[in-house]
């Protein structure tokens, strides 16, 4: 007993000194930037308090109650989508940015710690071995560019991010959603954060205006992005995303969900996919499209043919009357013959951006430069361009051939292992068939856009479809 006293003893010990080094700090951040005092002391007072309001458990295998962390892990999911993107607190000096995203990654860190999961989520996701190995190698891969990166400080800290802030997602999916009837919940809350979110942008796109703008940006050099940018006299949404592009690639990548939720019910499917694929137009941004428009043709060459014959159908007198508008809005999809001027642009660019990236990588080709400023190094002498729209391309010249190899081993390892477990059967689980195509459609996005914003939603389909699989390699769950 006296043992066991001791140690609550030193834990209460390591809690106060923990506080008061925090409130030091805040004291200092006072005396030097008393501008962002109140925002900051906001989040410093709400980490703690998360922190010391959760309930600790000591043995979580027995005495935890599990409905506490479903409740807790889809309040996150939920909230997660929603929060703004520009918004935080850049304190400077070396110091990572407080963005909203990792407020929230890192109270989600504190509950997983005092409930005793933190450790376990990991080791759960690990050992069960689906899609651990790719994982492993793309952080491998992060850690030894890492090492001989000219922003050594800049590399390590995305690698703690990758880790940490985006890793996280799918080993909490993994561990604490392990029923059918669980991953419906999930996907419930998936669904209606990306509904509201497709209101919010339809709303935007009416009265062009975005609330969000209100919250600011953590970073001046990202103010540009509170504006809204125009195309064809209108304005492109973005929502709570720092460009439209990863609006669209967010809406097109929670379509399947919509129509796994909604498929016996033809009214919910149609006005639900409809608002989405709305806001999603309304981004115009080709990357989502196109990916919307791949995830709608698979589902209907696979599970809805007899409808999409009545679609068909019944759209050709709509397509009569306005052909023409549907033949310029085809024309606007295709990046090389498009005729407006910045689309061309958009085009061009994105092929000056490989051609300028592929000089720089062929000299450092095995692993890459690190996690460095872009816009320093899209500069030659008769060629520039501003940033660069390509995830693989920006992938590789960061971490080389090796961390592009181990990326692109897990996304055919995603693909190929559903398949391999499955075999046929796989057609009859609409749920992973669905997923699977979000994901192609999210690889196809990414080879035009370089933005990370919208990568939660492809981490949290990653830890869905780990469980599906355990499940199904245990024999767990009928076919739907």
């Amino acid at each position: 007993m006296l043992g066991k006293n001791n140690s609550i003893s030193i834990l209460s010990f390591l809690e106060i000194i923990t506080v008061v080094i925090i409130c030091l700090f805040f004291v200092y951040l006072c005396l030097n930037d008393p501008k962002s005092v109140v925002s900051l002391g906001f989040v410093i007072f709400c980490i703690p308090l998360a922190f010391f309001s959760i309930k600790k458990t000591d043995n979580w295998l027995v005495s935890r109650d599990v409905t506490d962390e479903k409740k807790m892990l889809t309040y996150f999911m939920f909230i997660y989508p929603l929060l703004p993107c520009l918004w935080g607190i850049n304190i400077g000096g070396g110091i990572p940015v407080f963005r909203a995203q990792r407020i929230a990654a890192l109270i989600l860190i504190f509950y997983l710690y005092r409930r005793g999961l933190f450790r376990q989520v990991y080791t759960d996701f690990i050992k069960a071995n689906i899609f651990t190995y790719p994982i492993v190698f793309i952080i491998i891969s992060f850690l030894i560019t890492s090492f001989f990166s000219t922003n050594m400080k800049g590399t390590f800290f995305y690698l703690f991010y990758f880790v940490f802030e985006i890793l996280i997602l799918p080993v909490v999916v993994f561990t604490v959603f392990k029923t059918r009837k669980d991953i419906e919940l999930l996907i419930n809350i998936i669904c209606l954060s990306a509904f509201i979110l497709s209101i919010i942008g339809i709303y935007e796109r009416i009265t062009e205006y975005n609330f969000y703008s209100v919250f600011g940006a953590y970073d001046v050099s990202h103010a540009h992005a509170l504006e809204h940018a125009r195309r064809f006299g209108s304005i492109r949404i973005k929502g709570p995303f720092m460009h439209s592009i990863s609006f669209s690639s967010y809406l097109a990548t929670t379509l399947p969900l919509f129509l796994y939720k909604y498929y016996n019910n033809s009214t919910k499917l149609i006005i639900s996919s409809g608002l989405v694929m709305f806001a999603l137009i309304s981004t115009q941004s080709r990357g989502g499209i196109i990916g919307a428009i791949l995830i709608l043709g698979i589902y209907f060459t696979l599970y809805d043919r007899k409808n999409i014959f009545y679609i068909l159908l019944l759209s050709i007198p709509l397509i009569v009357l306005n052909y023409d508008s549907i033949a310029v809005f085809f024309n606007q999809l295709n990046p090389t013959g498009s005729s407006d001027q910045e689309l061309a642009n958009s085009s061009k660019a994105r092929s000056i951006q490989f051609e300028i990236l592929s000089e720089y990588i062929k000299q450092n080709i095995i692993i890459g430069y690190g996690k460095v400023p872009t816009p320093a190094i899209m500069r030659i002498p008769g060629r520039y361009s501003r940033s660069v729209d390509n995830f693989y391309l920006l992938l590789t010249y960061s971490f080389g051939f090796f961390g592009l190899l181990s990326y692109v081993y897990l996304m055919i390892n995603i693909i190929i292992k559903p398949i391999k477990i499955l075999g046929k059967k796989i057609y009859k689980d609409k749920l992973i068939t669905l997923l699977l195509t979000g994901v192609f459609a999210f690889y196809i996005i990414n080879t035009v856009v370089s933005l990370e914003e919208f990568h939660f939603i492809f981490w949290i389909y990653v830890g869905i479809l780990a469980r599906l699989l355990v499940n199904r390699l245990k024999g767990q769950n009928a076919w739907c």
